[in-house]
């Protein structure tokens, strides 16, 4: 992510907290089948509204909350448990061990990602063999792109594919069992990594 995504969500991280997830993505969240000590990575946490959910759901389940921009870690790190950890770090670059994650949720973060297939190698490379992903918006990308473009700062140019487009590059990667649903306010896409 560019210099400029991280100054405009710095922008941004005090109001942050007032996003909470959607009851749609918390549904969804609970037949995510997070477990007893999985290693479960929330890329672009924002002010950790998903992640506090996720212990919520699992509390014994191990939370990594990863954002590139440190402000809305600092508002995530006062929202949240002392039991999650935080890495101010890339989508494209984690900084966690190969095959150490067993659960990755990527909720309206996306579209923000550069080099979306380099983010995707990366979820590949972190998650153990059957280790699943989730990629979640509230609304379709045709609805979100159009959205992004009204705004007139970095994020005017950041797009969610097609949820098809993105299911075929989970595929290219050698991601198995795609789920996708893609309507006016639902964007659901979950893969899992082969055995």
């Amino acid at each position: 992510m560019s210099q400029k995504h991280r100054a405009y969500f710095n922008r941004l991280a005090a109001e942050w907290r007032n996003h909470p997830p959607s009851a749609q993505f918390l549904q969804i969240l609970q037949s995510f089948d997070i477990r007893p000590h999985d290693l479960v990575l929330d890329i672009g946490c924002g002010a950790g509204c998903a992640s506090q959910h996720i212990i919520r759901m699992a509390p014994k389940a191990r939370v990594l909350a990863i954002d590139v921009s440190e402000k809305m870690l600092a508002e995530a790190k006062n929202n949240l448990a002392a039991a999650v950890n935080f890495i101010c770090n890339d989508a494209c670059f984690l900084g966690v061990k190969s095959q150490s994650v067993q659960k990755i949720i990527c909720y309206s973060t996306f579209p923000h990602i550069k080099n979306q297939s380099a983010a995707l190698q990366e979820f590949y490379r972190v998650l153990t063999p059957n280790g699943k992903i989730l990629i979640f918006h509230n609304c379709c990308s045709r609805r979100l792109n159009r959205f992004h473009a009204q705004i007139k700062d970095v994020v005017a140019f950041d797009k969610l594919p097609k949820a098809e487009c993105l299911a075929a590059m989970l595929q290219r990667y050698d991601f198995e069992n795609i789920r996708v649903t893609e309507n006016p306010n639902l964007y659901f896409i979950e893969a899992r990594k082969g055995s």
